[in-house]
């Protein structure tokens, strides 16, 4: 875990790597020494435990209280390449809070808007973390309605497309036509040959079709990383029939986002630290989110317009 320390010059931040060391008491019911500091008192243990117990319980990470009390707030950074970062900041809280049981929660409609930001923040951050850059559209002749249907058809296609292709990263979200019929719009990555996908696609869909759309930039017949990730995450948002716990769309299991989280001590302005690693990695910061309200305390940013 970084922890950042406070600093007189806000341009060059100070980073202090705080590990614990491997070093135990004697009798080894003791926790692991912080570098630099006293060990911490050691373990009382509730009763007998087994040997397996007790060693599971002694392997853990621990850290010393006092300092883990004053690490309040997180700053997570995703660096995709190719000057394309984003950043968000909050609070990070040590305290759990009590969950309500399934269905019951008094806040289901704030729970359900939560869920929906979430997934469009997966949407994007998955389609800039593979650099996707075209768009399929696979759609229906049929008026299918029948979302269950619908995403069982899509993943017979994806085995299908796997056994040709086995590497094939996508993400898919779906959208419903004015008529109600459900149709899926997919990021992909490169060439594509839309022969071999369209009859693969009417293989399990019936008398289905598929479109690859370009859309022309500097870099030639390609969507921009970011143009095509809102473009997706859109659909998430004009989505209105999705419960709580439900998936919101489909993504390869392959794409992994290259996140970085950092600790920072409550005497740094976490906004300003963001701004500085953003222009560090990318150069630039073109958007900064971040409501009244949180006075900076929490926020998104990004280094794309």
């Amino acid at each position: 875990m970084d922890i950042i320390a406070p600093y007189q010059n806000k341009s060059t931040p100070i980073s202090k790597n705080v590990t614990p060391t491997t070093k135990r008491d004697p009798q080894g019911k003791g926790l692991p020494a912080l570098a630099g500091q006293a060990s911490p008192a050691p373990l009382e243990f509730a009763g007998e435990i087994t040997r397996l117990e007790r060693r599971k319980l002694l392997a853990k990470p621990w850290i010393d209280r006092r300092l883990y009390m004053k690490v309040q707030n997180r700053v997570t950074v995703m660096d995709y390449g190719e000057g394309y970062v984003e950043a968000t900041w909050g609070k990070s809280n040590p305290e759990k809070k009590k969950c309500a049981v399934r269905g019951r929660s008094k806040n289901r409609e704030i729970n359900k808007e939560k869920s929906k930001r979430q997934a469009m923040a997966s949407v994007r951050r998955k389609c800039m973390a593979a650099g996707l850059d075209h768009l399929v559209t696979l759609t229906y002749r049929e008026n299918i309605v029948d979302k269950e249907k619908a995403w069982h058809h899509f993943e017979q296609f994806i085995r299908l497309v796997h056994t040709y292709f086995p590497d094939w990263l996508y993400v898919c979200t779906k959208e419903r036509q004015e008529r109600g019929a459900i149709h899926f719009h997919m990021g992909v990555k490169g060439y594509q040959d839309v022969t071999l996908l369209r009859s693969l696609w009417r293989c399990v869909a019936g008398d289905g079709n598929i479109d690859v759309s370009y859309v022309k930039t500097k870099k030639g017949v390609q969507w921009q990383r970011q143009r095509l990730a809102s473009y997706l995450a859109k659909y998430i948002s004009k989505d209105m029939e999705n419960e709580l716990n439900e998936r919101r769309y489909r993504a390869s299991l392959g794409i992994e986002i290259p996140k970085q989280i950092i600790y920072l001590h409550p005497a740094i302005n976490p906004m300003e630290y963001v701004t500085y690693k953003i222009e560090s990695l990318a150069g630039q910061v073109a958007y900064v989110w971040s409501p009244e309200e949180s006075k900076g305390l929490y926020g998104w940013a990004c280094s794309w317009g």
